[in-house]
């Protein structure tokens, strides 16, 4: 006998029979899917690369979710077919059906907060991008305040947060101005130097007349700020030449431009907010 990630299996095979959700290592969990997952990601994988009509998508989609109800990337898929077929509430079903499925496999020794769902695992992406997906629809579809639990929770399944999610929190929480929760989700990734979260944090603090400690920070992080501080100072926005949606470099202007269309308004709608920046800049002269 073997151990295959924490789980006793047969040497002849290392795949489980049924799809699970098992200990993979101290306080880290992971999906473990049957042999045949894998020859459906190799069809599904053609599937993305096949020049075909929206409905032959649809029904190859369908058939593998047929096959195989947990291949979560084909239901965000399906989901995907439906919103570009403005059929939102099909697609809402789709989502929730197969989010619903990928929860039961969750056992309730599983604690998040304290246990993660490690986007490091391969296997674990397909349902975070599921739940990411969903988080987004319902942001656009139902508004930020129904939003803001489905990205908390995947931060908090996901602790490292590789897919940006506190951007998407941040810019949401100071919308419904939740100042103290944006600032305690910067506090918990203080090494960040994303705009959304750095800047977002420093508008919080301005919002609660917490001057000094609203300097300080940007006095800290004003390296890789100083364009995002440009941009909102400008009278008028215009989008940079040669801008590129897929090539943005940290700490950039490009970046900062894109801050502008994600948070500017909330800035501009503070006055204190803009004279502080002013005040800044005169003084860093």
């Amino acid at each position: 006998m073997i151990k295959n990630l924490g789980s006793p299996v047969s040497e002849f095979n290392l795949f489980p029979k049924k799809t699970r959700f098992v200990k993979i290592g101290k306080n880290k969990w992971g999906f473990q899917f049957p042999e045949s997952y894998f020859d459906i990601c190799d069809k599904h994988a053609v599937l993305h690369e096949t020049d075909i009509t929206e409905n032959e998508y649809k029904k190859r989609s369908e058939k593998i979710l047929t096959i195989m109800p947990e291949f979560f990337d084909a239901g965000n898929d399906l989901a995907d077919y439906y919103l570009v077929n403005n059929n939102i509430k099909k697609a809402e079903k789709i989502y929730l059906k197969y989010i619903k499925l990928g929860r039961s496999f969750i056992p309730e020794e599983f604690k998040p907060g304290a246990d993660e769902m490690i986007w490091a695992y391969l296997d674990n992406r397909p349902f975070l991008r599921l739940l990411h997906n969903y988080a987004i629809f319902v942001e656009k579809y139902k508004g930020i305040s129904k939003a803001i639990p489905l990205f908390e929770e995947i931060i908090s399944l996901n602790h490292n947060d590789n897919q940006g999610i506190r951007d998407f929190l941040s810019t949401n929480y100071l919308k419904v101005n939740k100042l103290d929760e944006m600032l305690e989700l910067a506090q918990r990734y203080p090494s960040d130097i994303s705009p959304q979260v750095v800047m977002g944090a420093i508008l919080a603090l301005i919002k609660m007349r917490r001057l000094k400690e609203a300097e300080k920070m940007l006095r800290k992080n004003y390296e890789f700020q100083k364009h995002v501080v440009k941009e909102l100072l400008k009278k008028e926005h215009t989008e940079p030449k040669n801008l590129m949606v897929d090539r943005v470099t940290i700490g950039g202007e490009y970046e900062a431009y894109y801050y502008f269309l994600e948070q500017g308004a909330l800035w501009t709608m503070t006055k204190e907010a803009i004279e502080f920046l002013k005040d800044f800049m005169i003084n860093q002269k």
